[in-house]
Protein backbone atom coordinates (compact mmCIF):
# COMPACT_ATOMS: atom_id res chain seq x y z
CA UNK A 1 0.00 0.00 0.00
CA UNK A 2 1.45 3.38 -0.55
CA UNK A 3 0.81 6.58 1.38
CA UNK A 4 -1.77 8.18 1.98
CA UNK A 5 -2.72 11.69 -0.44
CA UNK A 6 -4.52 13.56 1.56
CA UNK A 7 -5.76 17.53 2.06
CA UNK A 8 -7.64 19.27 4.51
CA UNK A 9 -9.84 22.60 3.91
CA UNK A 10 -12.18 24.99 5.94
CA UNK A 11 -15.48 24.83 4.47
CA UNK A 12 -17.98 28.11 5.46
CA UNK A 13 -20.98 25.22 6.06
CA UNK A 14 -22.44 23.85 8.29
CA UNK A 15 -20.87 20.07 9.51
CA UNK A 16 -24.73 18.85 8.54
CA UNK A 17 -24.62 20.51 5.28
CA UNK A 18 -21.49 19.83 4.40
CA UNK A 19 -22.20 15.66 4.99
CA UNK A 20 -25.33 15.89 3.15
CA UNK A 21 -23.95 16.85 0.02
CA UNK A 22 -20.55 14.83 0.34
CA UNK A 23 -22.68 12.02 1.09
CA UNK A 24 -24.85 12.03 -2.10
CA UNK A 25 -22.99 9.66 -3.93
CA UNK A 26 -24.58 10.92 -7.18
CA UNK A 27 -23.60 14.15 -7.05
CA UNK A 28 -19.87 13.10 -6.54
CA UNK A 29 -19.20 14.01 -10.17
CA UNK A 30 -20.01 17.59 -9.79
CA UNK A 31 -16.56 17.34 -8.37
CA UNK A 32 -14.69 14.84 -9.92
CA UNK A 33 -13.79 15.54 -12.96
CA UNK A 34 -12.73 11.86 -13.94
CA UNK A 35 -16.39 10.91 -13.51
CA UNK A 36 -19.24 11.36 -15.71
CA UNK A 37 -21.96 9.63 -13.31
CA UNK A 38 -22.26 7.00 -10.53
CA UNK A 39 -24.97 4.27 -10.32
CA UNK A 40 -26.02 1.89 -7.24
CA UNK A 41 -29.33 0.86 -5.83
CA UNK A 42 -30.29 1.63 -2.61
CA UNK A 43 -29.53 4.10 0.22
CA UNK A 44 -25.85 4.57 1.54
CA UNK A 45 -24.79 1.95 4.11
CA UNK A 46 -21.88 -0.34 4.96
CA UNK A 47 -21.22 -3.12 1.95
CA UNK A 48 -23.47 -0.84 -0.59
CA UNK A 49 -21.57 -1.13 -4.20
CA UNK A 50 -22.04 0.51 -7.47
CA UNK A 51 -20.21 1.76 -10.46
CA UNK A 52 -18.79 5.16 -11.30
CA UNK A 53 -18.72 5.79 -14.70
CA UNK A 54 -15.16 7.00 -15.80
CA UNK A 55 -14.76 10.14 -18.44
CA UNK A 56 -12.44 7.79 -19.69
CA UNK A 57 -11.72 4.38 -19.97
CA UNK A 58 -13.59 1.65 -17.93
CA UNK A 59 -16.06 1.82 -15.55
CA UNK A 60 -14.88 1.06 -12.09
CA UNK A 61 -16.83 -0.64 -9.27
CA UNK A 62 -16.98 0.74 -5.78
CA UNK A 63 -18.23 -0.56 -2.20
CA UNK A 64 -18.72 1.51 0.99
CA UNK A 65 -16.04 -0.11 3.43
CA UNK A 66 -16.93 1.92 6.51
CA UNK A 67 -19.53 4.91 7.20
CA UNK A 68 -20.28 6.87 10.37
CA UNK A 69 -23.23 8.96 9.25
CA UNK A 70 -22.46 12.64 9.35
CA UNK A 71 -18.93 12.25 10.06
CA UNK A 72 -17.03 9.20 8.37
CA UNK A 73 -16.82 7.56 4.56
CA UNK A 74 -14.88 4.92 3.14
CA UNK A 75 -15.30 3.42 -0.16
CA UNK A 76 -12.79 1.29 -2.29
CA UNK A 77 -12.73 2.31 -6.00
CA UNK A 78 -11.89 -1.12 -7.91
CA UNK A 79 -9.90 -0.82 -11.25
CA UNK A 80 -8.13 -3.42 -13.70
CA UNK A 81 -4.62 -3.00 -11.29
CA UNK A 82 -4.95 -2.61 -7.59
CA UNK A 83 -7.53 0.20 -6.12
CA UNK A 84 -7.81 3.53 -4.72
CA UNK A 85 -9.16 3.47 -0.84
CA UNK A 86 -11.26 6.84 -0.27
CA UNK A 87 -11.26 8.56 3.61
CA UNK A 88 -13.76 11.49 3.66
CA UNK A 89 -14.20 12.84 7.22
CA UNK A 90 -16.06 16.42 7.93
CA UNK A 91 -15.61 17.31 11.56
CA UNK A 92 -16.80 20.65 13.09
CA UNK A 93 -14.71 23.82 13.01
CA UNK A 94 -15.87 27.18 14.75
CA UNK A 95 -18.70 28.04 12.96
CA UNK A 96 -18.02 25.85 9.92
CA UNK A 97 -16.55 22.40 9.00
CA UNK A 98 -13.37 20.86 8.32
CA UNK A 99 -13.43 18.78 5.42
CA UNK A 100 -10.66 15.21 5.14
CA UNK A 101 -10.49 14.06 1.81
CA UNK A 102 -7.83 11.27 1.33
CA UNK A 103 -7.04 8.80 -1.18
CA UNK A 104 -5.07 5.67 -1.16
CA UNK A 105 -3.85 3.81 -3.45
CA UNK A 106 -3.18 0.02 -3.48
CA UNK A 107 -1.51 -2.54 -5.39
CA UNK A 108 -0.60 -1.39 -8.89
CA UNK A 109 -3.32 1.68 -8.13
CA UNK A 110 -0.08 3.91 -7.54
CA UNK A 111 0.11 3.61 -11.21
CA UNK A 112 -3.44 5.14 -12.03
CA UNK A 113 -3.01 8.16 -13.76
CA UNK A 114 -3.84 12.14 -12.17
CA UNK A 115 -3.48 10.60 -8.66
CA UNK A 116 -1.23 13.29 -6.82
CA UNK A 117 -0.83 15.32 -4.08
CA UNK A 118 -2.45 18.17 -6.38
CA UNK A 119 -5.30 16.42 -8.35
CA UNK A 120 -6.59 15.64 -4.24
CA UNK A 121 -6.26 19.10 -3.36
CA UNK A 122 -8.27 20.43 -6.57
CA UNK A 123 -10.83 17.72 -5.68
CA UNK A 124 -11.11 19.29 -2.05
CA UNK A 125 -11.28 22.97 -3.38
CA UNK A 126 -14.35 21.76 -5.77
CA UNK A 127 -16.03 19.89 -2.91
CA UNK A 128 -15.82 23.15 -0.95
CA UNK A 129 -16.83 25.15 -3.61
CA UNK A 130 -19.97 22.45 -4.32
CA UNK A 131 -20.37 22.66 -0.83
CA UNK A 132 -20.49 26.24 -0.21
CA UNK A 133 -22.76 27.20 -3.12
CA UNK A 134 -24.83 24.25 -3.31
CA UNK A 135 -28.20 23.73 -5.75
CA UNK A 136 -30.24 21.44 -6.71
CA UNK A 137 -30.09 21.97 -10.68
CA UNK A 138 -29.59 18.37 -12.65
CA UNK A 139 -26.16 17.65 -14.05
CA UNK A 140 -27.14 16.50 -16.98
CA UNK A 141 -24.23 16.16 -18.85
CA UNK A 142 -21.31 14.80 -18.47
CA UNK A 143 -17.91 17.49 -18.66
CA UNK A 144 -16.16 17.60 -21.69
CA UNK A 145 -13.89 20.74 -22.07
CA UNK A 146 -10.57 19.22 -20.96
CA UNK A 147 -8.90 22.34 -22.52
CA UNK A 148 -10.77 24.19 -19.65
CA UNK A 149 -9.24 22.80 -16.27
CA UNK A 150 -5.58 22.05 -17.83
CA UNK A 151 -5.26 26.01 -19.07
CA UNK A 152 -5.84 26.57 -14.70
CA UNK A 153 -3.77 23.71 -13.88
CA UNK A 154 -0.80 25.38 -15.54
CA UNK A 155 -1.42 28.71 -14.33
CA UNK A 156 -1.63 27.69 -10.90
CA UNK A 157 1.64 25.62 -11.74
CA UNK A 158 3.64 29.07 -12.86
CA UNK A 159 2.77 31.08 -10.02
CA UNK A 160 4.49 28.14 -7.66
CA UNK A 161 7.28 28.09 -10.19
CA UNK A 162 7.68 32.22 -10.12
CA UNK A 163 7.73 31.85 -6.62
CA UNK A 164 10.29 29.41 -6.21
CA UNK A 165 12.36 31.25 -8.56
CA UNK A 166 12.36 33.98 -6.72
CA UNK A 167 13.28 32.05 -3.65
CA UNK A 168 16.36 31.37 -5.60
CA UNK A 169 17.30 34.99 -6.97
CA UNK A 170 16.95 35.52 -3.19
CA UNK A 171 19.86 33.18 -1.45
CA UNK A 172 21.97 34.66 -4.29
CA UNK A 173 21.63 31.66 -7.22
CA UNK A 174 22.92 32.05 -10.65
CA UNK A 175 19.95 32.87 -11.95
CA UNK A 176 18.97 34.13 -15.28
CA UNK A 177 16.82 37.16 -14.06
CA UNK A 178 16.19 38.46 -17.85
CA UNK A 179 15.00 34.79 -18.93
CA UNK A 180 13.07 35.22 -15.67
CA UNK A 181 11.26 38.26 -16.51
CA UNK A 182 10.89 37.02 -20.73
CA UNK A 183 9.20 33.97 -19.06
CA UNK A 184 7.02 35.95 -17.05
CA UNK A 185 5.72 37.90 -19.88
CA UNK A 186 4.91 34.65 -22.19
CA UNK A 187 3.10 33.53 -19.19
CA UNK A 188 0.90 36.35 -18.52
CA UNK A 189 0.30 37.30 -22.49
CA UNK A 190 -1.53 33.74 -22.54
CA UNK A 191 -3.27 34.33 -19.13
CA UNK A 192 -4.53 37.65 -21.04
CA UNK A 193 -5.52 36.10 -23.91
CA UNK A 194 -7.51 33.00 -21.72
CA UNK A 195 -8.88 35.69 -20.29
CA UNK A 196 -10.32 37.63 -23.41
CA UNK A 197 -11.41 34.55 -25.06
CA UNK A 198 -13.76 33.52 -22.15
CA UNK A 199 -14.94 37.30 -21.69
CA UNK A 200 -15.49 37.41 -25.35
CA UNK A 201 -16.10 34.56 -26.97
CA UNK A 202 -16.89 31.53 -24.48
CA UNK A 203 -18.97 33.16 -21.35
CA UNK A 204 -21.00 34.79 -23.56
CA UNK A 205 -22.72 32.14 -25.49
CA UNK A 206 -22.58 30.21 -22.43
CA UNK A 207 -24.62 32.84 -20.70
CA UNK A 208 -27.02 33.11 -23.52
CA UNK A 209 -27.98 29.92 -22.80
CA UNK A 210 -27.69 29.24 -19.05
CA UNK A 211 -29.56 32.69 -17.59
CA UNK A 212 -28.60 31.30 -14.18
CA UNK A 213 -24.77 31.69 -14.84
CA UNK A 214 -24.95 35.19 -15.87
CA UNK A 215 -24.87 36.96 -12.73
CA UNK A 216 -21.52 34.47 -12.29
CA UNK A 217 -20.54 35.93 -15.20
CA UNK A 218 -20.50 39.67 -14.55
CA UNK A 219 -18.47 38.42 -11.04
CA UNK A 220 -15.64 36.99 -13.24
CA UNK A 221 -15.57 39.83 -15.57
CA UNK A 222 -14.66 41.51 -12.36
CA UNK A 223 -12.27 39.35 -11.40
CA UNK A 224 -10.08 38.95 -14.36
CA UNK A 225 -9.75 42.81 -14.03
CA UNK A 226 -8.39 42.41 -11.22
CA UNK A 227 -5.97 40.09 -11.78
CA UNK A 228 -4.88 41.73 -15.00
CA UNK A 229 -3.89 44.95 -12.22
CA UNK A 230 -2.43 42.57 -9.86
CA UNK A 231 -0.40 41.03 -12.56
CA UNK A 232 0.90 44.12 -14.12
CA UNK A 233 2.00 45.74 -10.34
CA UNK A 234 3.48 42.45 -10.23
CA UNK A 235 5.59 42.77 -13.26
CA UNK A 236 6.84 46.48 -12.11
CA UNK A 237 7.66 44.89 -8.72
CA UNK A 238 9.22 41.93 -10.35
CA UNK A 239 11.35 44.06 -12.60
CA UNK A 240 12.83 46.36 -9.69
CA UNK A 241 13.25 43.43 -7.54
CA UNK A 242 15.38 41.79 -10.26
CA UNK A 243 17.24 44.87 -11.18
CA UNK A 244 18.31 46.07 -7.04
CA UNK A 245 18.58 42.17 -6.35
CA UNK A 246 15.61 43.02 -3.22
CA UNK A 247 13.34 40.27 -4.52
CA UNK A 248 10.98 40.32 -0.63
CA UNK A 249 8.63 42.96 -2.20
CA UNK A 250 8.16 40.35 -5.18
CA UNK A 251 7.66 37.00 -3.37
CA UNK A 252 5.05 39.22 -1.30
CA UNK A 253 3.28 40.53 -4.55
CA UNK A 254 3.66 36.46 -5.58
CA UNK A 255 2.05 35.44 -3.27
CA UNK A 256 -1.01 37.59 -3.06
CA UNK A 257 -1.73 36.78 -6.57
CA UNK A 258 -1.07 33.27 -5.92
CA UNK A 259 -4.20 33.91 -3.18
CA UNK A 260 -6.45 35.92 -5.47
CA UNK A 261 -6.05 33.70 -8.47
CA UNK A 262 -6.82 30.16 -6.33
CA UNK A 263 -9.87 31.97 -5.53
CA UNK A 264 -11.14 33.38 -9.09
CA UNK A 265 -10.32 29.90 -10.58
CA UNK A 266 -12.50 27.83 -7.95
CA UNK A 267 -15.43 29.89 -8.73
CA UNK A 268 -14.77 30.42 -12.18
CA UNK A 269 -14.64 26.82 -12.52
CA UNK A 270 -17.57 25.82 -10.38
CA UNK A 271 -20.02 28.42 -12.18
CA UNK A 272 -18.69 27.18 -15.73
CA UNK A 273 -18.90 23.44 -15.10
CA UNK A 274 -22.22 23.93 -13.56
CA UNK A 275 -23.37 25.80 -16.97
CA UNK A 276 -21.82 23.27 -19.18
CA UNK A 277 -23.51 19.92 -17.51
CA UNK A 278 -26.64 21.55 -16.98
CA UNK A 279 -27.46 22.84 -20.96
CA UNK A 280 -24.54 21.71 -23.40
CA UNK A 281 -24.08 18.30 -24.97
CA UNK A 282 -20.75 16.33 -25.41
CA UNK A 283 -20.80 17.49 -29.01
CA UNK A 284 -21.61 21.26 -28.03
CA UNK A 285 -19.20 21.30 -25.85
CA UNK A 286 -16.11 19.96 -28.25
CA UNK A 287 -17.23 22.85 -30.43
CA UNK A 288 -17.05 25.59 -27.81
CA UNK A 289 -13.81 24.10 -26.92
CA UNK A 290 -12.79 25.02 -31.10
CA UNK A 291 -14.25 28.43 -30.57
CA UNK A 292 -11.61 29.12 -27.88
CA UNK A 293 -8.70 27.29 -29.09
CA UNK A 294 -9.20 29.31 -32.19
CA UNK A 295 -9.48 32.15 -29.92
CA UNK A 296 -5.50 31.72 -29.08
CA UNK A 297 -3.18 34.34 -30.49
CA UNK A 298 -1.12 32.50 -33.61
CA UNK A 299 2.05 34.23 -32.18
CA UNK A 300 1.09 32.05 -29.24
CA UNK A 301 -0.28 28.65 -30.59
CA UNK A 302 2.99 27.33 -30.72
CA UNK A 303 3.89 27.99 -27.26
CA UNK A 304 0.40 27.42 -25.11
CA UNK A 305 -0.30 23.84 -25.96
CA UNK A 306 3.03 22.67 -24.58
CA UNK A 307 2.61 25.14 -21.97
CA UNK A 308 -1.08 23.44 -21.31
CA UNK A 309 0.34 19.67 -21.58
CA UNK A 310 3.38 20.74 -19.26
CA UNK A 311 0.90 20.70 -16.30
CA UNK A 312 -1.27 18.05 -17.60
CA UNK A 313 -0.65 14.18 -16.58
CA UNK A 314 0.08 11.33 -19.02
CA UNK A 315 -3.39 10.36 -19.99
CA UNK A 316 -5.02 13.96 -20.84
CA UNK A 317 -1.91 14.98 -22.93
CA UNK A 318 -2.43 11.87 -24.84
CA UNK A 319 -6.29 12.48 -25.11
CA UNK A 320 -5.58 16.03 -25.90
CA UNK A 321 -3.02 15.37 -28.66
CA UNK A 322 -5.88 13.13 -29.98
CA UNK A 323 -7.50 15.24 -30.83
CA UNK A 324 -5.58 17.53 -32.42
CA UNK A 325 -5.04 17.93 -36.41
CA UNK A 326 -2.19 15.61 -37.29
CA UNK A 327 -0.25 18.74 -39.01
CA UNK A 328 -0.24 20.24 -35.23
CA UNK A 329 0.31 17.35 -33.17
CA UNK A 330 3.76 16.59 -36.16
CA UNK A 331 4.49 20.53 -35.29
CA UNK A 332 4.10 19.69 -31.38
CA UNK A 333 6.29 16.73 -31.65
CA UNK A 334 9.47 18.28 -33.78
CA UNK A 335 9.38 21.94 -32.69
CA UNK A 336 7.00 23.32 -30.55
CA UNK A 337 7.73 21.36 -27.36
CA UNK A 338 11.58 22.20 -27.72
CA UNK A 339 11.20 25.53 -28.41
CA UNK A 340 8.61 25.93 -25.32
CA UNK A 341 11.03 23.72 -23.05
CA UNK A 342 13.84 26.24 -23.82
CA UNK A 343 12.08 28.56 -21.70
CA UNK A 344 12.25 27.07 -18.67
CA UNK A 345 16.18 26.82 -18.01
CA UNK A 346 15.55 28.92 -14.94
CA UNK A 347 13.09 26.15 -13.75
CA UNK A 348 15.63 23.05 -14.22
CA UNK A 349 16.16 22.53 -10.90
CA UNK A 350 12.59 22.94 -9.10
CA UNK A 351 9.83 20.10 -8.48
CA UNK A 352 7.14 19.90 -10.13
Amino acid sequence: MSAPLQHVIRIDASPEEAWTYLADLRRRPEWDYSLRGAEFKGDLAVGLEGSFHKMKGPDRRFSVHALVPGKRLRLWEQAAVGALEWEHRVEPAGEGAELHLECTPTGAGRFLPARDEKHIKELAERLKARIEDPTDEPARHPFFLEGFPMVHRAMRKDVMRLDGLLRRIELGEGVDTDTVRAWFAFVWAIAEGHHLGEDNQIFPRVAARCPGFRAAWHQIETEHQQLDAAIRALDITLKEGVESGNVEPAIDAVRVLRDQLEGHLVREEVAFERAIRADWSPEEQLSLQDVLRKAIPMRLIELVIPWMLDAASEAERKSFLAQLPLPARVLYNVSWKAHYHSLLVPFAELPG
